[in-house]
């Protein structure tokens, strides 16, 4: 039998003009280290950073993440309920 698939949640953002993506890029990838659920860590995985296709296709987005969870009910707690995501929401940009 196969192990579970991890589950993948793809974020994309556009900055203001003043707006910092290594900012952006910092807070999120030390989420796997501050985001909690039940006293652990459960963000398995943050890859992600500056738009840089060349297919112009990024519709003005600036930055992209892709977000690692262990199953869909992790990736639910981030969207719809951890504090650090609200957090997250309002930060660098």
């Amino acid at each position: 039998m196969r192990p579970p698939r991890p589950v993948h949640h793809v974020v994309a953002y556009r900055l203001a003009p003043s707006g910092d993506p290594q900012a952006l890029v910092r807070a999120a990838t030390s989420l796997p280290d501050t985001a909690r659920l039940n006293g652990a860590p459960y963000i398995r995985r943050v890859t992600g950073g500056k738009q840089n296709s060349p297919l112009a296709m990024a519709d003005g987005m600036h930055v992209v993440f892709v977000l690692e969870f262990a199953c869909e009910a992790d990736r639910d707690y981030w969207v719809f309920t951890d504090p650090a995501y609200k957090a997250f929401k309002v930060g660098p940009r």
